[in-house]
């Protein structure tokens, strides 16, 4: 019987197959080319190091950042900046205060003043980092640009104050026992309370001065001493008072701080609508009432916005008509 004679389709259908497996041959090639770099990159660090672990990337280890500073962490280089106050090595009472605790609370100090660095450091060397500790707050030189410094400085603040408002007030306080800080009220001789310890906490950590300690050869606890509040510390009361204000503004603020004879925006006649239909029978109540009552309250002439009072009485009427 006499060969079977190919077709086209055949000849396509071979010449594929044979593309295939020669486009598997070379991605196997490829492979063990890969592998054998690998081992090579491998043999190199063990050479440059003297141990078996392959070199891990310096992009994956500053990656690492957790949010919560309480998390252990790998890494034991610490970065310290030269701050705006002394080191705590100059504080004798604080380097007391610190010796006399123990590895844990070392290490929780630590994580506190640099982040996730140094779980693996011995606590001689935990301490040896943080007296060389002279404040959060960068030393600048003369001249430097002001709003780029209060920029940074902010940042700072708000990066220290939420580390310190994640804590409980034992916590806080455990702080301040270590770095010898005052705890207690001047006036009173009371406990601080959670708010007004972590001041005095970032106050002194913001840039380092005896303001805040406990008087000398006084450890966690004695008579308070008058106390210099830093700029830093004003900011942040400031800041945080506004931020509690801002909680409580009164519900009608646009209208009850609105200057009387003054023509009302439209954020405070809206306002004032949505208490007008609050207050009066709007069954019986009519646009002019609302004309005259607001001219009243406002000490100006609302006729002019009669088509928009007209408009936000039915918005406020009909809230499905609002925008």
């Amino acid at each position: 019987m006499p060969p079977k004679k190919k077709t086209k389709a055949d000849t396509a259908a071979s010449k594929k197959k044979k593309e295939e497996e020669e486009k598997k041959m070379e991605e196997a090639t490829k492979e063990e080319e890969d592998e054998e770099s690998e081992e090579e990159d491998s043999e190199t660090d063990d050479e440059e190091r003297g141990r078996g672990k392959r070199k891990r990337k310096a992009s994956a280890d500053a990656a690492f950042e957790p949010e919560d500073f309480t998390m252990a962490g790998e890494t034991t280089s610490v970065k310290i900046i030269e701050g705006r106050g002394k080191k705590l090595k100059e504080f004798p009472s604080v380097v007391a205060s610190m010796e006399k605790h123990t590895h844990e609370e070392v290490l929780f100090a630590h994580k506190f003043l640099y982040g996730n660095k140094g779980a693996a450091l011995k606590k001689k060397e935990l301490l040896a980092n943080i007296f060389e500790f002279s404040g959060y707050l960068r030393k600048v030189p003369k001249g430097y640009d002001e709003k780029k410094l209060d920029a940074e400085d902010e940042r700072e603040e708000e990066r220290y104050s939420k580390k310190a408002f994640k804590m409980i007030l034992a916590q806080v306080r455990s702080l301040c026992d270590f770095f010898n800080i005052l705890k207690i009220d001047d006036q009173t001789g009371k406990a601080l309370n959670k708010e007004d310890t972590i001041d005095n906490l970032l106050d002194f950590l913001a840039q380092p001065n005896a303001d805040f300690l406990n008087p000398e050869g006084v450890i966690k606890s004695g008579k308070s001493a008058p106390k210099k509040k830093t700029k830093k510390a004003t900011t942040r009361k400031v800041a945080r008072k506004a931020k509690v204000e801002k909680k409580k503004k009164h519900y009608f603020h646009l209208i009850k701080n609105h200057k009387h004879g003054e023509e009302p925006d439209d954020k405070t006649l809206r306002m004032w609508v949505r208490a007008f239909v609050h207050c009066f029978n709007m069954d019986k109540a009519t646009t002019k009432d609302a004309i005259r009552i607001a001219n009243e309250k406002f000490g100006a002439d609302i006729a002019d916005n009669k088509e928009r009072l007209k408009e936000l009485l039915a918005e406020e009427l009909d809230p499905d008509l609002v925008v």
